[in-house]
């Protein structure tokens, strides 16, 4: 087992890593013609939008509110991180996973202080979906995974069969 602190640091860096990535999709996004149609056609198409709200654009124009959830949303990451600790520090999936919640999280978070409105620009085209961004499949794929895993795993310090006490 890898050292409490280096772990840390990864988690920092993979983070990292996954809100860079974010903020240069959504840069590149920004600076980009969208008017050329269909990226896959049938499939997905680029488009730029602004979502005031949250998920879903839930609560747009929702003044105060959106901030609040905003706080909220980033007080959860760091319990989550302290929460989950036990099984990140000896899943490699777990910490992998977390780090893309807090990297995606992270990013729309940047973009609701900064802007006051997430990017938003995947759209599917053969399903209608919200039109979404890396933050937010970051986000779902980062929280499936931990779910998963959570859910199928043994609780950590604990062996099989063994029960609460």
């Amino acid at each position: 087992m890898q050292k409490p602190g280096r772990l840390l640091a990864l988690l920092g860096f993979l983070t990292a890593a996954f809100f860079l990535c974010d903020r240069l999709i959504k840069a590149a996004v920004l600076r980009a013609d969208l008017a050329a149609g269909p990226v896959i056609p049938g499939l997905l198409q680029i488009v730029r939008t602004e979502n005031t709200g949250y998920a879903f654009s839930l609560f747009s124009g929702g003044g105060a509110f959106v901030p609040l959830l905003s706080a909220a949303a980033f007080i959860a990451l760091v319990a989550a991180e302290w929460i989950y600790r036990p099984y990140w520090e000896k899943s490699p999936v777990l910490l992998v996973a977390l780090s893309a919640v807090n990297g995606g999280a992270l990013g729309n978070l940047w973009d609701r202080a900064a802007y006051g409105a997430v990017t938003d620009y995947i759209r599917l085209l053969f399903i209608r979906f919200p039109v979404f961004n890396f933050a937010d499949i970051c986000v779902t794929a980062g929280l499936l995974t931990v779910a998963a895993r959570v859910l199928l795993q043994e609780a950590p310090g604990r062996g099989p069969g063994e029960e609460d006490t």
